[in-house]
């Protein structure tokens, strides 16, 4: 299921974020891994949404 997998993705990412991570590259790059796993998460959730808005219509 992919809303499955993308929030596995979204809790990885945020277990990986350091917060008292000194290099500020380096923190940016894992803010953003966090950031692009949430939108992904609510991608799927939109698209599984959708999904199952079209079933109820057919339905």
């Amino acid at each position: 299921m992919p809303v499955i997998a993308a929030a596995e993705d979204l809790v990885a990412a945020t277990g990986d974020l350091e917060l008292n991570e000194k290099d500020g590259a380096r923190f940016q790059q894992q803010a953003e891994a966090v950031v692009a796993a949430r939108g992904a998460f609510l991608d799927a959730c939109g698209e599984d949404l959708s999904y199952i808005r079209t079933v109820r219509v057919a339905i």
